[in-house]
This record gives structure tokens, C-alpha cells and sequence, in this order.
């Protein structure tokens, strides 16, 4: 994930009813601009989701992601009720079968890009994570493709992927973080998940030590994946425009909540009419917490109010285009030993850019 950098440049506070905001200064700034370093992956991270899993095999359960073929990878998210011990660490995740299932039965995902890809370079990351099992297998990879692949059986799919794990993925207490750089030819509006190899090409690892039952199979968590387009210093096209700071919206939560409060909600949609915000504008979410409870724990809170006041900004069908950064309790702006100032740190900022 990519954020436009931070700045310093605000001046005073203005409070107009219940709307807060930042005043910039009246200056035109010389940026580059790279207009392609968006993700183009929509929900890369499986926090959205139109309701919660009840069940294995409920993908259609997450947002812009779709099964390939019969198969029916699984939707973990830890807000549910139905979640996954392993899958559930993040917000939310995907699992699917890459191998060694009972009559060669794998899953895929995917989805349809926001916009064909150039020619060029791009940059791919995402993280796996393998369940415990008796089989450990290689070949799980990305394919970039022109058009959907929709399949009506349950088994392999053979073509050549943009990128695949070589060697075979081992169960481990930790994610195991991917990022590779990759050539296109342009064109390309397809990404697909999955083991898209011959089962005979499969390298496995066995764990002896676990029982091995008929239809086992080695099954990976995916989570956080991002496509951006590669950007080159060196004879790189950066264009520098003129780019005038808008206003910023911060918006504050109770103690260890993340749900938007009514009159917040009154806030942001009076501040998106005031100031005549625009479909493509950049949007950057900053969340923070106070001090109280863990690193961790306030990282994950503060994600969660990010993605609340994103949901909140989507409803109002400007299409903008978000960039987040969740600090947690990390950099807090008003003291945590103060009653009257703590609460201060339990908000989401929302800065508005328009060039």
C-alpha cells in the first residue's frame, strides 16, 4: 500500500457546527505525480464483505472476489462468528485447496481489474500462510490473463502464471510476504490465485508427523494483495503539476469502538457538500488510537475505524479513490496522559487532495 507523503503544512482549526476541519495554506505545490501507483486490486485485503461467512466455501460472502471454477474457496473474517483460528489472524483472508486433494481438486480466485494493465512493469505483493497438514506443495501462483476464466469443473487449470512459488510453502507461526516484479504485455484485466501446474509437477514436502486421510489436502491462506504499476525514477515520465492541498475532516470515536457516531456521519456528508468534492479525488484515511490496550490490538482498531469511515465515504457514490494508513497509537498529536486530550487520539483524519 502506497501513501502520498505526509505534510505539515496545516495552519488553524475551524469549527463550523459540527464540522471540524483543517485550513491549508494557499500554496501551489510542485509534486510528482504518478498517477498509475494506485492498488488495483480491489479489497486486497478481504476486509469487505457483503455479509459474514455462516460456513466453508462462502466467497461470494467478500467483496469484487469470485471462485473459477466448482471449487469454493473459503471466507474468514474475524469480526464473524465463523471464522478460522489460522485465517482469522488478519482482518479478513481467503484459503482455498492449491494440491492433493481427493481426484485432483483445486480452487482459484480472482477478480477483474480496475482498468487494463499497460505494457510495463508492475509491482505484485501479497502473503500466504499454510495450514498444517501432511502435504506441503510448490506452484502456487498468479496469473494475469485478458478476460475471466470460468470453469465447470473441479480440477487443474493449466496456464503459464505471471509469477509461482518454486519452492514448497511449510506450515509456519508467521505469514510468508511476497513481493516480485513483474513484466506485462498490456492488456491484460484478469488476476487469478491458485496452482494453475500438472498434479505431476507438484513438489510436496511430508509431515509425517500428521495423519494423512483420504481427500487431505494442502490449503493456504491468502491475504493482502496489491498490484501497482512500477515507478522508475530513471527516465520515468514524472509529471509535475500544480497541486492545491483541500481541507481535511477529522472524525472521533468512543473508547474502544469504531462504529461512526450520527453526528460524525452529518459531518463528513456536509463537509463532501461544502466543499464540492469530486468523483476521482484522492482520498487519504489516517487512524489512530490512545494508548490504552495493546500495539496490536490498537493497530487492528484502528484499521477498523479506517474502514468504517471508508464505507461511509463509498455510500456517498463520489467513486474517489482511497489511500490508508492505520498508526494505531503510534504518533499520537494530543497527549495520552491527559484526560481531557486522550480522547482526541481516537479518530480517523481525512485528508482531501485534489490536483
Amino acid at each position: 500500500m502506497s501513501f502520498l507523503p505526509q505534510s505539515n503544512f496545516y495552519l488553524n482549526i475551524v469549527n463550523k457546527g459540527n464540522i471540524q476541519f483543517w485550513l491549508f495554506p494557499l500554496l501551489f505545490l510542485g509534486i510528482a505525480i504518478n498517477s498509475e501507483s494506485q492498488n488495483l486490486i480491489l479489497n486486497g485485503s478481504f476486509e469487505e464483505y457483503s455479509s459474514c461467512p455462516n460456513k466453508v466455501g462462502e466467497i461470494d460472502k467478500t467483496i469484487n472476489w469470485v471462485s473459477l471454477n466448482s471449487g469454493t474457496p473459503d471466507f474468514f473474517h474475524k469480526n464473524c462468528v465463523f471464522s478460522d483460528s489460522i485465517g482469522s489472524i488478519e482482518n479478513g483472508s481467503l484459503g482455498l485447496i492449491v494440491c492433493c486433494d481427493y481426484e485432483d481438486a483445486v480452487e482459484y480466485f480472482g477478480q477483474t481489474l480496475q482498468h487494463p494493465l499497460e505494457k510495463g512493469n508492475y509491482i505484485l505483493k501479497f502473503k500466504v500462510k499454510p495450514r498444517a497438514g501432511p502435504f506441503y506443495a510448490n506452484n502456487f501462483g498468479v496469473l494475469l490473463r485478458k478476460g475471466q476464466i470460468k470453469l465447470s469443473h473441479w480440477g487443474p487449470y493449466i496456464e503459464e502464471p505471471i509469477f509461482k512459488v518454486d519452492a514448497p510453502l511449510i506450515q509456519t507461526k508467521t505469514w510468508k510476504q511476497f513481493e516480485v516484479e513483474i513484466e506485462t504485455q498490456g492488456g491484460e484485466d484478469f488476476i487469478a490465485f491458485g496452482n494453475f501446474s500438472l498434479p505431476e509437477e507438484n513438489n510436496l514436502v511430508i509431515d509425517k508427523t500428521q495423519k494423512i486421510t483420504v481427500g487431505w489436502q494442502t490449503y493456504l491462506y491468502v491475504d493482502d494483495i496489491v498490484l501497482e504499476k512500477k515507478f522508475s525514477q530513471k527516465g520515468a515520465k514524472a509529471v509535475t503539476q500544480e497541486f492545491t492541498p483541500n481541507k481535511s475532516l477529522s472524525v472521533y470515536f468512543d473508547f474502544d469502538k469504531y462504529e461512526l457516531k450520527p453526528n460524525f456521519k452529518d459531518s463528513i456528508d456536509a463537509f463532501i457538500e461544502l466543499h464540492n468534492t469530486s468523483v476521482g479525488q484522492t482520498i487519504i484515511l489516517k487512524g489512530f488510537t490512545d494508548s490504552d490496550g495493546s500495539e496490536d490490538y490498537n493497530y487492528t482498531l484502528s484499521v477498523n475505524r479506517i474502514e468504517e469511515v471508508k464505507s461511509y465515504l463509498v455510500s456517498s457514490n463520489k467513486k474517489f479513490l482511497f489511500q490508508q494508513h492505520a498508526f494505531g497509537e503510534e504518533n499520537p498529536k494530543f497527549s495520552n496522559a491527559d484526560k481531557f486530550e486522550k480522547p482526541k487520539n481516537r479518530r480517523v483524519e481525512i485528508l482531501f487532495f485534489k490536483p
